[in-house]
């Protein structure tokens, strides 16, 4: 059985070797599209198309924001040099005020503040450091999905606990009507007995048929229990389906608008506004889901 993924979730990943301790956390939350926002060390900036590209074949909806970070203190360490004609220059121009102006002595920890003194070694990290963070990306990856799928479950549960009340509601209407349907007729038979008028029976009935026609709603029921079957369907599917409950959701509220204004008694409106809440309940959680 498969069941929807939500679009939030959250993991992390630590993963230790001689070479560094890589970490790695994601965040995911609900968006109409794909958008994947990528934090990486400087020294790892290539391997940025790869880890997109695994993210992409997984995952299809959501803003998913990960977080690499490098600890290699203790394993490979960052290097500092001094760029000595850099600092050749800054002598000279020293040597030329001290000659004019009388200073003497220079302190070392203040030519190093010059910019391009100090310069940092660009670290080169070894292929298979490299390898290991691309697996420990994937391992997290793997653990966001377990989660959103964790979290579809549950929205899955709560749409169709909705969806039972959603039945129930569209056979209280089907009683409604017929009820209402019945007493529009004895209502339009009393006013037309208090008037004291004469009738046309053949008038009469095509009119009563017109009312009745127009405060029908059968074929709107028959709609909100297909659509509720066929959102069953969909949420079954091994597929990301957010985006077709969302339509399926929009189809349901417009058959609940049209009940509301045919409606013809009180417990029709009732049972309309309760069918109108419940939609609005399930087009949230859809909106969650991947």
């Amino acid at each position: 059985m498969h069941l929807p993924k939500s679009m939030t979730g959250f993991a992390n990943v630590t993963h230790n070797s001689d070479l560094a301790e890589i970490t790695i956390e994601v965040r995911s939350v609900n968006s109409r599209y794909l958008d994947i926002n990528l934090k990486l060390p400087s020294c790892l900036r290539d391997l940025e198309p790869k880890l997109r590209e695994i993210s992409g074949e997984r995952l299809s909806r959501g803003k998913i924001d990960y977080v690499v970070r490098l600890n290699m203190e203790g394993h490979l360490e960052n290097k500092l040099s001094v760029n000595e004609k850099r600092l050749d220059q800054i002598l000279d121009a020293c040597n030329l005020i001290s000659n004019k102006v009388s200073c003497e002595n220079y302190e070392a920890t203040r030519l190093l503040q010059f910019p391009g003194v100090l310069q940092e070694i660009p670290l080169k990290i070894p292929s298979e450091l490299k390898m290991r963070v691309i697996e420990t990306y994937k391992a997290c990856n793997e653990k966001l999905i377990e989660n959103r799928q964790i979290e579809g479950e549950k929205l899955s549960v709560l749409i169709c606990d909705r969806l039972e009340n959603v039945k129930a509601i569209c056979e209280k209407l089907n009683y409604h009507l017929n009820t209402a349907q019945k007493n529009q007729k004895s209502r339009l038979r009393s006013k037309i007995d208090v008037l004291d008028i004469q009738s046309n029976p053949d008038r009469l009935e095509q009119e009563l048929v017109l009312l009745l026609l127009k405060s029908d709603i059968d074929e709107e029921i028959d709609r909100l229990v297909v659509h509720s079957k066929e959102i069953r369907r969909i949420l079954y599917l091994n597929e990301p389906c957010g985006r077709k409950l969302d339509f399926l959701m929009q189809e349901l509220n417009r058959e609940a608008n049209t009940i509301a204004s045919k409606t013809i008694s009180k417990d029709i409106s009732l049972q309309t506004v309760e069918l109108k809440v419940l939609i609005e309940q399930m087009r949230e959680q859809v909106q969650n889901i991947e």
